[in-house]
Order: C-alpha cells, then structure tokens, then sequence
C-alpha cells in the first residue's frame, strides 16, 4: 500500500526543521520550486536503482514509420509488436545507429522478426529491414517507458513516500534554505548522504526474485 505524503505536509515539515514556520524569508513560490527539484532529484535516484519504479504503459496504432513520444516520455524500458501473431505481442530490437542507411536489420525480410526501432529526438523511428516495403499502416505496438515525474502544485497533490523516503525532500530542500541563509548546511548534506544510501541499497532490492533469460522464437 502507497505511503502518500501530501505537498501540504512537505512544506510544513521543511519550515519545522529550518525554524521557518512564521518567516517570510522563503516565499511560498520558491519554496515550491525547491521541492520539485528535490522531489525530481529523489525520483532520478529510485529510477536509477529500479527502472521499474514508475513503469507506464500505452499502446499506439502507427500510420507511418515514425511515432511521436508520449508528452510524459522520461525513459524507454521496451516495445512490442502487438500485430506480429504472437498472444502479448513481440518485444522488438533496437537496431544500430550505424545501420541506418540499410533499414537496421540484414537478416530477415517480410516476417514478425524484423521490426524493429531507434528513438530519434522526440520521435520513435521504426524499421523493417533492407529491402522491405516498410508499410507500417495499422500496426499495433505498446510501449513501456518511465515517464517524468508531475510537478507538485496543490498541498493536496501527494507522492508515495515509501518508508519514509520523502525525508529525502525535506533535507535537500532544507540544505538549500540553509545554504541561502548562507548557514552551515553540513548536517543537512549528511543526512542527505544517508538517506541516498539507504535508498539506493533497499530500492534495488525491492524485487527479489531474479529475472530468467529471455525467450526468443526458433523456426
């Protein structure tokens, strides 16, 4: 079950701990803006261990060989070919850079084994291989990507917090204030230390069963 923590009791929490309850010296607008940053920060942190974290999904029915990235795209985790015959949908290769000129794939022609993609600024480039006609019209394929975190904006807007991983937020964001008040922020960076340690040691482990070698199809 979520441990949701809401934006409103975040900032509380932060004016507790940097004796800023009744002053004005952070404003309501860049205090805001800190625990985004910090909020982002911690969300790079639990990716980095676990890809998995955030998982989303969207399915999408092409009419060209190119596809426009989802507005929320932060990170690619995969693609299927869900017109390829095969119940789930066929996870797809990324093909070579250097293989551009020649369609990405050599070896097959015309079957379920050659599509195949590369991500190109804010657009996902799809191939069939040297050769093929390259129609792509009403192929299904699903993505599975991480998307960028949403910005917290209203104190009722919440994130998961996961054991108390939010603390992670209110000492960042309480080095910088102190930073600011040109203070010692030394404990603070400890602490944060600390914490990025304990996250990064039990979020990799958060699954621990071990994935199986993929299966591939053979003719």
């Amino acid at each position: 079950m979520p441990d949701l923590v809401t934006l409103a009791s975040l900032k509380k929490q932060i004016k507790e701990r940097t004796d800023q309850t009744s002053s004005q010296f952070i404003g309501d607008s860049e205090l805001l803006t800190y625990i985004n940053g910090s909020y982002r920060e911690l969300y790079d942190v639990l990716i980095q261990c676990t890809p998995d974290w955030n998982l989303a999904i969207a399915d999408f029915t092409l009419t060209s060989d190119t596809l426009a990235l989802p507005d929320n795209f932060y990170m690619l985790r995969g693609i299927d070919n869900l017109s390829a015959g095969v119940q789930g949908g066929v996870p797809m290769k990324k093909f070579n850079f250097a293989d551009r000129a020649a369609g990405g794939v050599f070896a097959y022609y015309g079957d379920w084994r050659t599509m195949q993609y590369r991500v190109i600024n804010n657009t996902i480039l799809f191939s069939q291989g040297a050769g093929n006609t390259g129609n792509f019209s009403g192929i299904s394929v699903r993505l599975w990507y991480v998307p960028v975190p949403a910005d917290l904006v209203l104190d009722t807007d919440t994130i998961d917090a996961v054991n108390n991983w939010s603390e992670y937020i209110i000492v960042d964001v309480a080095m910088k204030i102190v930073t600011k008040e040109e203070q010692d922020a030394s404990v603070y960076k400890f602490q944060k230390d600390q914490i990025k340690e304990r996250i990064q040691s039990l979020a990799t482990e958060r699954d621990f069963t071990s994935e199986k070698v993929s299966l591939t199809r053979r003719d």
